[in-house]
């Protein structure tokens, strides 16, 4: 078997340069069945070896590098998502949502009614305060009407977090109660 002549820019086969190109526009988990479909007659223990012994090459590697950080280069400046272009979108959605639209008739005149989208302004800015750690969620943790506390009084509530407490291995120190 005579060696194949390496590209010089870069250092790759043509038949890798086949592989990789196939590789690399697939979704990348079956690289034996890449190499299957240009050598149909081999067994899938031999796809599998020899697939993996292209993609361990260290000029293969370095080429899918190459490329990989190139693609990236390219969708990153085709698309600058990041999170303060999220937050700008959510401040825009609020201004937008915040504007009086003046109300049309059918025929397209103003009918001297303006009209906001406030559900919209509070969704954005609920998303923002979200991102900014602002206000506190809460949620009923228990099964419904576990909290038996709504039907105590103010002392058989002390006395039962000092109970719990207690349990814990917490020794609480509750307000004395006041005589009338």
């Amino acid at each position: 078997m005579t060696a194949q002549r390496r590209d010089p820019k870069t250092g790759l086969t043509q038949s890798q340069m086949e592989f990789v190109t196939a590789w690399l526009a697939s979704d990348r988990t079956d690289a034996s069945a890449i190499y299957k479909a240009k050598h149909p007659a081999a067994n899938a223990n031999t796809c599998r070896k020899q697939a993996h012994k292209i993609l361990a090459d260290t000029n293969v590697q370095a080429y899918i590098e190459r490329i990989s950080a190139k693609v990236e280069q390219k969708l990153v400046k085709k698309l600058v998502i990041d999170k303060q272009w999220v937050m700008d979108q959510f401040v825009e959605v609020v201004a937008m949502a915040k504007a009086a639209v003046p109300v049309l008739d059918k025929a397209g005149n103003p009918i001297g009614v303006y009209q906001q989208n406030l559900p919209a302004a509070n969704t954005a800015l609920t998303f923002i305060g979200k991102e900014l750690g602002m206000g506190v969620e809460r949620r009923e943790t228990g099964k419904p009407g576990s909290f038996s506390a709504k039907n105590m009084t103010d002392q058989e509530l002390l006395e039962d977090i000092q109970r719990r407490g207690a349990k814990l291995g917490l020794r609480l120190v509750l307000p004395v109660k006041k005589s009338a």
